[in-house]
């Protein structure tokens, strides 16, 4: 956005904008405008760039699709997903997840210690043995 400012700073405005090519196919561009103030605060030149950024929205527009895909195929298949970064001990649970246990990401924040909690008491130490194993085999197959 635009905004006053002191002799020699810039202007600048960014915008994504779709237009239709010549040929009649759809390309989206990255537009920038930065204006260039003199000591009056005038702007006295306007610098602009464009960039064709249609395969960007292209695989944008595929992920979102493929995400919504996966989120159905599991909700139809009773199947959820997980994924855990030990390094910084964060755990992602996919939505469906958390309507197979019966909770809601509102209320419940799934971390190594609370899953587990959640296992059967017979498969707890099963699942801390197996989690410790495999945590000391990576970390020795360095």
């Amino acid at each position: 956005m635009c905004y006053e400012s002191d002799y020699g700073k810039t202007d600048s405005y960014r915008i994504e904008k779709r237009y239709i090519h010549k040929n009649g196919s759809m390309v989206w561009a990255d537009l920038s405008v930065t204006g260039i103030r003199d000591k009056d605060n005038n702007i006295v030149k306007l610098i602009g760039a464009g960039f064709d950024i249609t395969e960007r929205k292209h695989a944008e527009t595929r992920l979102r699709q493929s995400e919504e895909n996966l989120k159905e195929a599991q909700h139809i298949g009773n199947v959820g997903h997980w994924e855990y970064d030990p390094i910084c001990s964060k755990l992602f649970w996919s939505d469906q997840m958390f309507r197979i246990y019966g909770l809601s990401p509102d209320s419940f924040t799934p971390t190594y210690d609370s899953v587990v909690a959640l296992f059967h008491p017979d498969d707890r130490r099963w699942w801390k043995m197996r989690s410790a194993n495999r945590l000391w085999t990576k970390q020795n197959s360095r």
